[in-house]
């Protein structure tokens, strides 16, 4: 299930090798919100791995399928009413097969999450 344009939607991407940050708007009135939580919308971790997810995808051009998780850290609750606009950083390093990022999630000054992820590529 693609997040993109549903649940959020991408205002501005700059990539620089291995480097790639991200402007996403979050969409208060996606399904997802809707049942995490009633009338106290909260962005799930899994669905934050999903934007990193997807980010990546359309950074380097290919599919991915999460492998590893070596490390999450979340540091505070994202809501999309409270903060709509986030600002993915991803850190990247790939060998053609296997991607590994260093994912923070923020607003500003507040960090909602710090992740080491890992995903394979798909042929």
């Amino acid at each position: 299930m693609k997040l993109i344009n549903d649940l959020y939607r991408v205002i501005e991407t700059h990539v620089v090798e291995g480097t790639c940050e991200c402007d996403i708007e979050l969409n208060p009135d996606c399904d997802i919100y809707r049942g995490h939580f009633p009338d106290n919308p909260i962005t799930p971790g899994v669905v934050m791995m999903g934007i990193a997810r997807e980010i990546m995808e359309d950074t380097l051009g290919t599919k991915l399928r999460l492998s590893e998780v070596p490390s999450v850290k979340y540091t505070s609750v994202l809501s999309p009413l409270e903060y709509p606009v986030v600002k993915y950083n991803i850190s990247y390093n790939t060998d053609g097969t296997e991607v590994k990022g260093r994912v923070t999630i923020l607003s500003g000054t507040v960090t909602f999450a710090r992740m080491s992820l890992v995903w394979g590529t798909i042929q």
